[in-house]
């Protein structure tokens, strides 16, 4: 279907289908949909920048479960994890996310940031809002490359329960959602519990390849009926625990044959309470935020690579709507203050003379209490901690305004500064070999933006915006302890788009070109467990395309393509590691109704092919993942009653592909990705 990029043509095609409107889908992705970008409400026709939206509902019927797959709904969006689900990288419109400790990509949920590397899981999602492009002058916390907004259901009156138990090929999971009012029309309280189990990105044979998940989330919300205050409190608790094989180059498609010894271990702990008032007075509104969250994480990848973090954050944001309606503004304050510790063992190994060999294996090796001896090689450890605080400090806003009735004009900014402290020594009780140093960078991120109703129902934005990732100092180790410091990354965000809806809304599309200029881009380079991070410049430039059709009585479709070009800068041109050049999706819906066979119900069918085009996994591009397509398939049977009941298959045709790969030969590391999983799952709901 995808070969010599015929996927290209899928938009056109379908564009030209006639049929009668089903509609089933068009609700959720019409251009009047309501972005809840920056804590305001702003319609989808007017924002200035790509913007995908996900229903619950589509979450639901793709099968998504995780943010790592929201890629397959959105072919622009590339998620990686690595098998031991310690650190998410993400790639959005070619903006690679390069460095995962100061991540490109901002995940918030209910208007609070979280720690993107630890990827929260979905609870309770009423939608996921997918911001494309700098959002610096929109969110509090720095965006770089977007944001993905979550939004959950929200608290009411009725006493509800609601549920899902699934079981499949590769584990199963249980996941329980309670609401109350505690006091009716003042007070209410919800909470979610997740636990889940499965093999991941696992060995057939080998069960130690798991990912255990526990995922706790309670809310408390004060917010009176009439009343213009608004008061929530949340907590969640996380406590992962996972394990991924290594494997090699002739091997790694069978995912039997991994290298012994080397499987990454790690028990990831994380809680955040957050505070978040609001008080609503006719055109204003002033919104307080402050949150907390620690994590820790205990991993061995041949060694201890043991990290923990602390970070609070407030956030001040000012809204406000003129009485006529010609102008609105965004203006907020951001502190956060971080505190990494990196508790870890580094290791070199040394092929040198001195290593006795006898038939192949290792007879001897050295006495020194910091050098072992594996399969022939020397391996040097070395103790080493690190510790880095930062703190930021961040004014943001912007203002639109209705020159006419065709065009509005935007016009923002953040202004931001950043201290950054390092400390490392050798190990806690000693003081030989340390070192302090500290940085600070202060960026201006101007934006302005464009969007003018052509009318007919087609609109056309154009943005420029300036992107920023802070710089900093290494945190995997201290090479030689030596202060070794990676500059600040820059992106300039050209893009423009065009959005179009037919009058009964049966038909929508989306489609944008956009075009990033970047300085000093942040990579990895070097062997897991031992990475750095060094600069290179890169650009990226490309199309993103998005339709909904409904014009098939009972059958959906949604199509997704993406054509984009990055290229790291130098002598000889390379590819952007997890950068495919071509990806799409196409979604097919079927909606049956049970009742023409005398049955009560409804069955709902949804099949998604997933095609992501060659791509490279390392910096050097040397490992080159060819090109492939993921098919899943879900029907589920809506009862009508208590229960609803969903058949599953992900990945039908176990289809191998890799998520990671680096090393040089022999010594090359590869991770994989998920393979083949069917199952059941049963979904119920029920207000008293």
């Amino acid at each position: 279907m995808f070969k010599n990029r015929k996927i290209l043509i899928l938009p056109l095609a379908l564009l030209v289908l006639d049929s009668k409107f089903n509609g089933v889908y068009a609700e959720e992705l019409v251009l009047e949909k309501v972005v809840n970008s920056s804590k305001r409400d702003v319609k989808k026709k007017e924002f200035t920048s790509g913007v995908r939206i996900i229903s619950a509902q589509e979450l639901k019927e793709n099968n998504i479960k995780d943010i790592s797959d929201l890629g397959i709904l959105v072919p622009s969006l590339k998620i990686n994890q690595a098998g031991n689900q310690a650190y998410t990288s993400y790639s959005l419109r070619g903006v690679a996310d390069g460095n995962h400790y100061i991540p490109s990509l901002i995940i918030y949920v209910d208007g609070v940031a979280q720690d993107p590397r630890l990827a929260p899981s979905l609870l309770n999602v009423k939608k996921i809002e997918i911001l494309k492009g700098p959002q610096s002058s929109l969110y509090g916390k720095n965006s770089y490359s977007g944001v993905i907004n979550i939004v959950t259901q929200s608290l009411k009156n009725a006493d509800s329960i609601s549920g899902v138990a699934r079981h499949s090929s590769l584990g199963g999971s249980g996941l329980l959602n309670i609401s109350s009012p505690l006091v009716k029309d003042k007070l209410y309280f919800g909470a979610s519990l997740l636990n889940s189990e499965d093999k991941g990105n696992a060995s057939r044979k080998e069960a130690e390849n798991s990912i255990k998940n526990d995922n706790f989330s309670v809310k408390l919300q004060y917010a009176p009926v009439n009343n213009p205050l608004n008061v929530s409190f949340t907590h969640s608790s996380v406590n992962k625990k996972s394990a991924g094989r290594f494997y090699q180059t002739a091997t790694w498609q069978k995912g039997e044959d991994f290298i012994a010894g080397y499987l990454d271990r790690s028990e990831i702990k994380s809680n955040q309470s957050a505070l978040k008032a609001s008080y609503d007075y006719d055109n204003y509104k002033l919104t307080y935020i402050t949150s907390f969250q620690k994590s820790f994480m205990a991993r061995n990848l041949s060694f201890k690579q043991n990290e923990d973090t602390k970070s609070t954050t407030q956030e001040i944001i000012m809204n406000y709507d003129s009485p006529n309606k010609l102008m609105s503004s965004v203006f907020g304050f951001y502190y956060s203050k971080d505190k990494f510790n990196r508790d870890s063992v580094s290791m070199t190994y040394y092929d040198g003379t001195s290593r006795i060999v006898t038939d192949g294996a290792t007879t001897a090796c050295a006495t020194d209490p910091v050098t072992t001896c594996y399969e022939g090689y020397y391996y040097y450890t070395t103790p080493h901690i690190v510790n880095i605080d930062k703190k930021s400090y961040s004014l943001y806003g912007e203002t639109s305004y209705n020159i006419n009735s065709a065009t509005k004009l935007t016009v923002g900014g953040r202004i931001i500064k950043d201290k950054i402290l390092l400390k490392a020594r050798e190990s806690a009780s000693s003081n030989n070999e340390n070192l302090d140093a500290s940085t600070s960078y202060t960026s201006i991120l101007p934006k302005v933006g464009l969007t003018y109703d052509w009318g007919g129902n087609v609109t056309q934005y154009a943005t420029i915006n300036r992107g920023y990732k802070v710089g900093g100092f290494q945190r995997t180790f201290v090479q030689e302890y030596k202060v070794s410091l990676f500059k600040r990354e820059y992106n300039v965000n050209y893009e423009t788009g065009l959005r179009y809806e037919t009058p009964n809304k049966d038909l929508s599309f989306d489609g944008s070109v956009y075009y990033n200029n970047m300085n000093n881009t942040q990579f990895y380079e070097g062997d897991p467990g031992a990475q750095v991070v060094v600069n290179k410049n890169s650009k990226s430039y490309g199309v993103d395309l998005n339709a909904t059709i409904h014009k098939i009585k009972d059958i959906d479709f949604i199509v997704g393509v993406q054509y984009n070009k990055s290229s790291i800068s130098g002598s000889t041109k390379k590819q952007t590691p997890y950068v495919p050049v071509l990806s799409g999706n196409l979604g097919v819906r079927h909606y049956l109704d049970m009742s023409k066979f005398n049955v009560k119900g409804d069955l709902i069918t949804n099949l998604n092919i997933f095609y992501t085009g060659k791509s490279y996994l390392d910096l050097a591009n040397n490992f080159r993942e060819d090109s492939y397509a993921l098919v899943n398939l879900r029907t589920t049977y809506k009862t009508g009653g208590l229960i609803d009941v969903s058949l599953f298959a992900n990945n039908i045709f176990d289809k191998a592909y890799r998520t990671y790969a680096g090393g040089t030969s022999p010594n090359e590391y590869i991770q994989i990705g998920k393979r083949r999983d069917i199952g059941i799952e049963f979904m119920f709901k029920h207000k008293f």
